[in-house]
């Protein structure tokens, strides 16, 4: 300091502690020069710097004490940053978990009204269900009574089942017993359920479990027609008389003449469900009827004396009876052997019975057919007038009229009757009739006839 002549100065020196409080005070040693004595003095100023350092000291340590807050407050500063982030997420999270708890209030608010809408639903079933409940105890009460019944009358369905199979086993007796065929037709097919015989006795083809109509033979084919009708109109229906093949033995087949009945069978509503087919086999009744029909024939023929008369069967046209008058009209018309084509004699009676119509010389034979067939055909009287025959050598006139017989329960025409009546006389007094008013028309109108 001397020798560079600077001042120097010691700031803040502490003074001994012991004397008290801390203290300290700023040094300035100053370098000097006494004039005059050549001796260099220091100039010592001292300062007290008590009050500087003790406020410095507060500053440095409320400036540490800043730094140490600055750090904390930005350390707390940083961790408050994460927080309020995490507080951020935690808020959105909290708002997501608000809107959910908001939806699921709602949610929640809809289910309950769902629960009290459900309640009352409950509420209103369980008193249908007491309602029910109280129903089905008087339902339960009747259920008994009617099982009680039913008990009851259980014993008597049975008592009657008893009966009703004995009263069954009766009918299958009286049926298999029964003078006439007897089928049972059942459902819309017509099948054939059961019959009373062996389906060859019945008709040829039928068999059971079969439908009516597949077995049903051309001959059959009336009674289809018939079950048929039953089932549309519900009401019963009796076929014609009817050739049908049967076969009584096996391998053996012959015709027989049947009738049939056909009965509808109901349900309990009245719809015809089924039909039951009667078969009565009319064959010896039928050739006893024809017997006595053509012993009818005869005697009506044989006893006819003011007309010819003649029964001639339809089918072959041969004579079957003759009267008196007839025979002896158709006599003289038969050729005998020996004699000369166009000899006819009187003396010896040519047989007739069994000789057709057409060879009997009425007419040319083809005319004398086609007229009988014309009758059979259309079942209507056929008129020959006029014919002209020969007997005892002199010419008779004749009105023959040819009739199909048919009865009321037949569809064909079985035979036919010939009836003749002479009309010669008849014939010759209208031709000279006819000849007088010729010639008196010839005297009054002489000018007219010589016009032509």
């Amino acid at each position: 300091m001397l020798r560079e002549r600077v001042v120097v100065t010691l700031p803040e020196v502490a003074l001994d502690p012991r004397t008290g409080d801390p203290r300290w005070v700023t040094l300035s040693l100053a370098p000097s020069h006494v004039e005059g004595t050549g001796l260099d003095v220091v100039l010592i100023t001292v300062q007290d710097a008590t009050e500087a350092v003790v406020l410095k000291r507060r500053i440095a340590s409320m400036e540490a004490e800043q730094h140490k807050l600055s750090e904390e407050l930005g350390s707390s500063n940083r961790k408050l940053s994460e927080l309020n982030k995490e507080l951020q997420d935690a808020n959105e999270e909290l708002q997501a978990s608000n809107e959910e708890m908001m939806l699921t209030q709602e949610e929640l608010q809809a289910t309950n009204e769902e629960f009290e809408a459900t309640n009352e639903e409950l509420q209103a079933t369980n008193e249908e269900l007491e309602t029910n409940n109280e129903e089905l105890q008087a339902t339960n009460e009747e259920l008994e009574t009617t099982n009680d019944e039913l008990v009851a009358r259980s014993s008597e369905l049975h008592e009657l089942a008893q009966i009703l199979t004995i009263e069954r086993l009766r009918l299958t007796q009286m049926v298999e017993l029964a003078p006439f065929h007897i089928g049972v037709i059942s459902g819309p097919t017509m099948m054939v359920e059961s019959l009373n015989v062996s389906p060859g006795k019945f008709a040829t083809g039928l068999m059971k479990g079969a439908g009516l109509e597949e077995v049903a033979t051309p001959e059959m084919r009336p009674v289809v027609e018939g079950v048929r009708q039953v089932y549309r109109t519900g009401q019963p229906w009796t076929s014609d008389k009817l050739t049908i093949t049967v076969e009584p033995h096996p391998g053996e087949s012959v015709e027989r003449l049947m009738e049939f009945t056909v009965i509808p069978n109901r349900d309990p509503e009245g719809v015809v469900i089924g039909a039951v087919l009667y078969g009565t086999d009319i064959t010896d009744i039928h050739g006893r009827e024809e017997q006595e029909r053509l012993q009818r024939y005869q005697l009506m023929i044989e006893h006819a004396h003011q007309v010819a008369l003649a029964l001639f069967d339809a089918a072959s046209s041969q004579l079957i009876y003759a009267s008196p008058a007839f025979a002896t009209l158709a006599q003289p018309r038969a050729d005998l052997p020996g004699l000369p084509p166009g000899a006819r004699s009187v003396t010896r009676a040519a047989p007739l019975a069994g000789r057709r119509w057409q060879d009997l010389g009425f007419l040319a034979p083809e005319v004398a057919r086609a007229a009988f067939e014309e009758a059979v055909a259309t079942r209507q009287p056929r008129r020959l007038a006029r014919l002209r025959m020969e007997i005892a050598g002199g010419e008779t006139m004749w009105d023959c009229s040819l009739i199909p017989v048919q009865e009321a329960h037949q569809q064909e025409v079985r035979h036919v009757v010939v009836s003749a009546v002479d009309v010669t006389d008849q014939v010759r007094a209208q031709a000279e009739h006819c000849r007088g008013r010729g010639e008196m028309a010839a005297e009054l109108t002489p000018v007219a006839v010589s016009r032509f």
